[in-house]
């Protein structure tokens, strides 16, 4: 019996280059699709904020996610989510005033000098914003269209293609 170890063989410096790359291709997808699909479960809605009326705070490509919450509960200074009175959009903005009375909130954009127009009645609060994730709606928005997740699971598929080759690539 030869006492000689077996020499392992190491991947070479491309090799490890590829298993890298690859294990990014795996993850960035998985990891975000964690980002999306956790919040759901645990209740919360995702939208992505598609004007400037909120910034600083809420830049345009912010992912947000709302937490639902009775209307007459929601307070001054609150950032709400509620569809527009013609219900063909939905609209994030911050709570000036809710008047229980009427049934109804005031709201402005952080971005806009006055209140809107007109008052959010109640059956049209969606919820209140419990968090914010800046530039993250432009990654979300791909998964919601059939280009978005080809290129997803291309993406993928080439990780786990990079990480069979990075296999062959040994000195």
């Amino acid at each position: 019996m030869n006492d000689q170890k077996r020499e392992k063989k190491k991947k070479t410096p491309a090799g490890k280059v590829v298993t890298f790359l690859g294990i990014l291709f795996v993850l960035i997808p998985v990891l975000a699709a964690a980002v999306l699909l956790v919040p759901r479960i645990a209740g919360y809605e995702e939208y992505i904020i598609s004007s400037g009326s909120m910034e600083p705070d809420y830049p345009v490509g912010s992912l947000i996610f709302v937490e639902g919450k009775a209307p007459h509960q929601i307070g001054a200074g609150e950032v709400m989510t509620f569809r527009s009175s013609g219900g063909e959009s939905v609209v994030t903005h911050r709570v000036v005033r809710n008047d229980t009375a009427k049934g109804e909130i005031i709201t402005k954009g952080d971005a806009n000098k006055e209140n809107d127009f007109l008052p959010v009645k109640y059956e049209k609060v969606i919820g209140v914003v419990v968090n914010c994730i800046p530039e993250a709606g432009f990654a979300a928005g791909l998964a919601r269209d059939m280009k978005g997740i080809i290129l997803i699971v291309s993406m993928i598929g080439a990780g786990f293609a990079l990480l069979i080759a990075a296999t062959y690539m040994k000195k």
